[in-house]
């Protein structure tokens, strides 16, 4: 038996608010502040029309670009962007897909045009 939009919104996850985002044209140092500052361990990044491009990992700038010896003010989050990320749209249902994306990682929540508004922190 299929759940309806409701049975599974009654068990929609609590999304939270993207306080900040990444212009895909910023630095890793710019990203590691917005990490700092969300508390978050990734930063969403957007491109040059708002829409969701990706993520760049706190792991990624520390392991990939500090270790390698790269200037964090210079080195651009093009380099270490994450494309392939759980992604749902604002409004529609929370499926038992978004809830197994989420023992992976984070979920991003969209709008309907694209852009980053919400997280799904990963489970457990």
């Amino acid at each position: 038996m299929q759940r309806t939009k409701e049975q599974d919104n009654a068990i929609a996850p609590e999304i939270t608010p993207v306080d900040a985002v990444l212009a895909i044209g910023g630095t890793t140092d710019e990203a590691l502040s917005i990490m700092d500052a969300t508390g978050l361990d990734f930063t969403p990044v957007v491109d040059d029309a708002g829409a969701f491009a990706g993520i760049v990992l706190r792991r990624a700038v520390e392991r990939g670009c500090r270790a390698m010896g790269h200037v964090s003010e210079n080195c651009r989050v093009i380099n270490h962007l994450k494309r392939n990320v759980q992604q749902h749209i604002l409004g529609e249902s929370f499926g038992s897909d978004v809830n197994a994306g989420r023992e992976r990682g984070p979920v991003v929540v969209l709008s309907r045009e694209g852009a980053p508004v919400g997280i799904l922190q990963a489970a457990g």
